[in-house]
């Protein structure tokens, strides 16, 4: 709504705008060709990726360990 209000547009219309640039985005995506090519034996891969990789990022990179850096759990 503040958009809409800041944008001179009504809301639905900034609705729509915001729906074509996510569904373009999407058709853009340059892992989709990755997508099921790997098996895992992790079974919340797809939901948990973020967090599984900032883990391995924090065990193999020293320098990220710093508390600016750190979580918030």
């Amino acid at each position: 709504m503040k958009t809409a209000k800041r944008q001179g547009q009504r809301p639905e219309a900034v609705a729509v705008q915001w729906l074509a640039a996510a569904s373009e985005s999407q058709l853009d995506d340059s892992f989709e060709q990755f997508i099921g090519a790997f098996s895992s034996s992790v079974p919340d891969w797809a939901d948990r990726h973020d967090e599984y990789i900032g883990q391995a990022l924090m065990t193999q990179c020293p320098s990220l360990r710093a508390s600016r850096f750190r979580a918030i759990a």
